[in-house]
This record gives structure tokens, sequence and C-alpha cells, in this order.
């Protein structure tokens, strides 16, 4: 059995040497560590805010994930993200919409 750990937070665009470098917010809108298995389940449902960035990580061995908004999804072998074991990655997501997540079996 995995684990994810959920972040979401707005990321706002800093500036202050001209360019522009998009930092997530230091204090996120949901913060979750969710245990995964071997049936697809939903792990989160996003806050009602728009302009949103979902940071995933997996701990303890690789995950599959699937976005979806209205259903739930199903997070399944060729179906989404594939997240190997310590990976971390951000997604855009919008306000209700849900994550799932499956153990990975590579």
């Amino acid at each position: 059995m995995s684990k994810v750990h959920i972040v979401v937070s707005r990321t706002t665009a800093r500036a202050e040497t001209g360019a522009t470098l998009p930092l997530p917010d230091a204090i996120p809108a949901l913060a979750a560590t969710v245990n995964t298995g071997a049936a697809s389940a939903v792990a989160a449902i996003m806050p009602p805010l728009s302009g949103l960035q979902c940071h995933v990580t997996a701990i303890g061995g690789s995950v599959w994930l699937a976005f979806g908004t209205g259903s739930d999804p199903t997070a399944d072998e060729g179906k989404g993200w594939l997240l190997l074991e310590g990976e971390t990655r951000s997604f855009g997501v919008e306000g209700a919409m849900r994550l799932a997540a499956k153990d990975a079996v590579l």
C-alpha cells in the first residue's frame, strides 16, 4: 500500500527581479496524506476556487492518478498520470475537480 500527499494551493507570479517566478502560496487551500490501494478511490475533492495548482507526491510506492469533474474519475494503468515513488508533480486544477489514486504495479 502506498500513499499520496496532496497539497492544493493558489500559485502567484512573483517578479522582484523583473522575471516572473510562479510560487505556490505558503498556506494551502487543502493538504492531506491519503492511503492508496489495489482499487481506484477518490483521494481528494478540490476546494471550490479557481486558479489552483495541485501538487502530488507518491510515498512508499508508485501510483496512478486520474482527475475528473462530475462523476468520480478512475485511476488505472494506462489512464491519467503515473507518479513513481518519491516523485512530486504539479497540476493546474479547477474547483470541484476530483482526484483518484491507485497503487501502480510496475
